[in-house]
């Protein structure tokens, strides 16, 4: 039994360190790499919406597209979203089509933008900004 989990191990140890082809690299699925470093937080409506409004944001799951209309929409897990916001300083509020509303933070990050769940005290989905 010993004799196979040292086996099992050194197969593992191999596959790990096993050359990754960019083919590969390419057909990945995006996966959380732990937290980005924030820019700092983003605590006015306008800065954020020159920063967003209009643009497509990619994050796991998903993509939102906020417009300065107070509207956004986009896909969740494959499935569509929509709905209306407004800007309670400082935090992002959006209230989904049949569903509560909910309010969110967001840090700029080096790689785009981060919106935090429960008015910034909670989880948080990174998203690039394209």
């Amino acid at each position: 039994m010993k004799m196979l989990a040292l086996i099992a191990a050194a197969a593992l140890a191999v596959t790990a360190c096993a050359p990754v082809t960019e083919e590969e690299v390419s057909d990945a699925p995006e996966v959380d790499t732990g937290p980005a470093v924030s820019l700092g937080r983003i605590r006015d409506e306008a800065a954020f919406l020159s920063l967003v409004a209009g643009q497509e944001l990619v994050g796991q799951g998903g993509s939102l597209r906020i417009n300065a209309d107070g509207t956004y929409s986009g896909t969740d897990a494959g499935l569509p979203v929509s709905g209306t916001w407004e800007w309670r300083a400082p935090v992002w509020c959006a209230a989904p089509v049949a569903a509560e509303a909910e309010c969110f933070a967001w840090d700029r990050i080096p790689a785009g933008i981060r919106r935090i769940r429960n008015q910034g005290m909670g989880g948080g989905t990174d998203y690039r900004i394209q």
